[in-house]
């Protein structure tokens, strides 16, 4: 890996969030006042944001701050944003140690990297849309084929911006054929029903209350989807619930760096009070956000009709 200082002296070359594994902020000033927590607060958050948005290799990202002697680390997905409660560094330095160590030791997939999206040609001008990162997208549908598919320009990605949302994601592909299709990678709910099982019903509920001509003028405005299939990470349906409580092997068995929460009664929706943001978890865990999302990856390609 190359050192980032060499990469900023390079005129020809960009430093970018792409290049971050994890953000830190370090100040000497501790939190004592309300204005410096919230401030420091604001910027931990603002780069794990910027890293969940921009990079859609990434599943999840670590962050850290100190602050004095104080050390937090932070983690955020599209669940939500959690970070641990502050520990003195010097008196606890072996804490810090096994962080650091942890952070060293983790596997890709383990430091947050999505095994199923490979960017192929890094490639990035900010002053030139045009100039565009390419990825290599793995959709494996629900009989367990595997089918690769190639980016050739973003459609729709804003709903990325928003850490804690589905982070729908729509680009053009093509195949290893050329053949062009447009696929849509998003975190669904787990209490939702897929697209493709939807697009189904709304097609069945015409054939049998409208009749088979409505039905085949209906199907000609619908996307078709192509394939269809959950994202797998280490054999495992890629969920959130996976992240946090490790029911599914999202993060594997050997990892010497956890991060564990107690059970919430409700695993599918969880909304809380602001004022309860202050609340800890068993594992010194603090939730920071005011909503929770239980969510699982679904990807899908679909192949537009044009309307007769």
């Amino acid at each position: 890996m190359e050192d980032a200082e060499n990469i900023k002296k390079d005129p020809s070359r960009f430093y970018t969030w792409y290049n971050v594994a994890g953000p830190a902020e370090d100040e000497k000033r501790d939190e004592s006042s309300r204005e410096h927590h919230n401030k420091n607060v604001a910027q931990i958050v603002y780069n794990l944001q910027q890293i969940m948005s921009l990079d859609p290799c990434r599943r999840f990202t670590f962050g850290m701050s100190m602050r004095d002697r104080e050390l937090r680390l932070w983690f955020a997905f599209r669940g939500f944003v959690l970070t641990t409660n502050p520990c003195d560094f010097l008196k606890d330095h072996a804490r810090l140690v096994h962080l650091f160590i942890s952070f060293v030791f983790s596997s890709r997939t383990d430091f947050s990297w999505d095994p199923t999206i490979t960017c192929t040609d890094p490639a990035f001008n900010p002053s030139d849309p045009r100039k565009r990162r390419v990825y290599s997208i793995e959709v494996r549908n629900d009989q367990g084929e595997v089918r690769w598919f190639e980016t050739i320009r973003i459609l729709a990605n804003y709903a990325a911006d928003s850490t804690v949302s589905s982070a729908t994601r729509v680009r053009l592909v093509r195949d290893e054929q050329g053949v062009q299709y447009v696929l849509k990678d998003v975190w669904l709910h787990m209490d939702r029903l897929p697209e493709h099982e939807i697009r189904a019903q709304i097609l069945a509920d015409a054939f049998k209350y409208c009749g088979a001509a409505d039905q085949a003028t209906l199907k000609r405005h619908l996307l078709t989807p192509h394939v269809c299939g959950k994202v797998f990470v280490n054999d495992g349906v890629d969920t959130t619930d996976g992240m946090m409580y490790q029911e599914l092997p999202a993060i594997s068995s050997d990892s010497i760096f956890t991060l564990k929460l107690g059970k919430i009664s409700n695993p599918l929706r969880q909304s809380r009070d602001p004022a309860s943001a202050s609340e800890t978890h068993p594992g010194s865990l603090r939730e920071i956000t005011t909503s929770r999302k239980s969510q699982m990856r679904k990807s899908a390609i679909q192949t537009p009709r044009l309307p007769s």
